[in-house]
């Protein structure tokens, strides 16, 4: 049965409708149109209403999008020392900076100059309400207390070794990469017909320049060469650094890796008083731009892997989702890399060679040594 005309009259008005005078079917049209014309209110009443309902919900949920987009983040960085080091401290503000270029958030960074002051602007931040603080220095062993204080802070700690649920820790297989930079400086001097020895002229003597040190001396004993180390005492004395390189070269050593920080310069600068033939391994993030001298570098991508890092808490809302980051031969965190200046220097074979130990040190078939004793112990060749 149809909607119309049964719903609107009774069956005597339809009757009437049907068999009544010209009059009456005038009365029912005229109660006919009446009721339609109520009938569309009610159902243009219910639209608006349905259609405003869905525009509220619609609103609701793009604000809340807007809000995680457009929340005043608060992020610092605390760098381990000085920047301008053009070494670890200058590679973690590049990624600092790349970051806050690539998403127009303002990360304030600070420099320190005395070790208690890390902790001084990690309290200070923390008490101002800061989402994220990141620590270039490694201070697992007093962290804690502040994290536990400061619960809705996150703390990034470079190098850490720390647990807790607002507590991060990033860890670099620095030795990794020592070790594919010494294998490579054994092979070069070897190609150069020189002494069988490389040099490699550290910083201070620090557990992670240490273990650095006897990774990169594996990876030279490998291919049946020695290592000559020097500590210059700390990572500012570059007429220190140059001095020392100077008499490495004197003593017929032609290549000679820099692990000293701000003081790398002066091994360059030694570097570049030599004929050609005699070269310089860089560190950080490669230091290519330092001097012209350097063929190849065992690098630590700070810089990406912490623009990285930055961009996935923002984009999760402020969650991390490990509370350990590895930064790996495999995952390109650490490595190592040739100046595109010298690429006639690095030639096809070397880095066959060094791309092979690479692969053997990521699927486990080789153990870097870290120490003087693992070192001793170390006998892979290749001939």
């Amino acid at each position: 049965m149809g909607f119309f005309p049964y719903h609107i009259l009774s069956c005597i008005e339809f009757k009437n409708l049907i068999n009544g005078g010209n009059e009456k079917r005038e009365s029912l049209l005229i109660k006919i149109m009446k009721k339609l014309l109520g009938l569309f209110s009610i159902l243009l009443i219910v639209l608006i209403v349905s259609t405003s309902c869905t525009k509220v919900d619609s609103t609701s949920k793009g604000e809340a999008s807007q809000t995680v987009k457009q929340r005043q983040w608060k992020i610092a960085f605390i760098a381990g020392g000085l920047f301008g080091d053009q070494g670890m401290n200058d590679a973690m503000l590049k990624g600092v900076k790349d970051f806050s270029d690539k998403s127009g958030i303002k990360v304030t960074s600070v420099e320190v100059s005395e070790s208690g002051d890390t902790m001084i602007n990690a309290n200070n931040f923390a008490e101002q309400n800061y989402d994220l603080v990141l620590m270039g220095s490694n201070y697992s062993d007093v962290i804690g207390e502040t994290a536990e204080a400061y619960p809705k802070t996150t703390f990034i700690i470079n190098k850490g070794s720390v647990h807790g649920d607002n507590l991060v820790s990033v860890k670099f297989n620095e030795p990794d990469g020592a070790f594919l930079a010494g294998a490579y400086a054994a092979l070069l001097t070897k190609e150069l017909g020189g002494k069988p020895t490389i040099g490699w002229v550290g910083g201070m003597r620090i557990p992670d320049l240490e273990i650095s040190k006897f990774a990169f001396k594996a990876g030279a004993k490998v291919f049946g060469v020695d290592t000559n180390t020097v500590y210059i005492g700390d990572f500012k004395d570059s007429a220190k650094s140059k001095e020392i390189t100077l008499q490495m070269y004197n003593d017929g050593i032609k290549v000679v890796q820099s692990f000293c920080g701000g003081a790398a310069s002066g091994v360059y600068q030694a570097a570049e008083s030599q004929p050609e033939g005699n070269y310089a391994l860089g560190s950080a993030t490669g230091q290519f731009h330092m001097s012209d001298k350097i063929v190849a570098s065992q690098v630590v991508n700070y810089d990406i892997y912490y623009q990285q890092i930055l961009a996935s808490f923002v984009e999760n809302n402020g969650e991390i989702d490990s509370q350990l980051l590895e930064g790996t031969l495999a995952n390109g965190g650490v490595g190592i890399k040739y100046s595109p200046k010298h690429q006639d220097v690095a030639t096809k074979e070397m880095r066959e060679k060094i791309e092979s130990l690479k692969q053997k040190v990521i699927n486990k078939e080789i153990k870097v040594p870290t120490s003087e004793e693992s070192f001793n112990k170390f006998s892979y060749k290749v001939e």
